[in-house]
C-alpha cells in the first residue's frame, strides 16, 4: 500500500520514498490511505489536512509522476 508507482513497476529512485512517507503522512492525520492516483485523479481533499495546508505538501509528495515530486 506505500509502494510508490514506479516502485511497483520495478523502477525505484530516491523520489519513491517520498512517495511513501507521503502514503504514511496522510494515513497518520486523517486515520485512512489516500486513494492511488490523489488527488491529481480528481480525489478531494480530507478535511483533516486542509487547516494545516498539509494538502499541498502531501499532492506534492504524492504525486504520480515522480518528476513533479519534492
Amino acid at each position: 500500500e506505500y509502494m510508490a508507482p514506479e516502485q511497483r513497476r520495478g523502477r525505484p529512485c530516491p523520489r519513491s520514498d517520498l512517495y511513501s512517507v507521503g502514503r504514511i503522512a496522510h494515513e497518520l492525520i486523517t486515520g485512512e490511505l489516500p486513494p492511488r492516483g490523489w488527488p491529481e485523479h480528481g480525489g478531494r481533499v480530507h478535511p483533516r489536512l486542509r487547516p494545516h495546508g498539509l494538502d499541498a505538501w502531501l499532492a506534492k509528495a504524492l504525486a504520480e509522476d515522480r518528476e513533479h515530486r519534492f
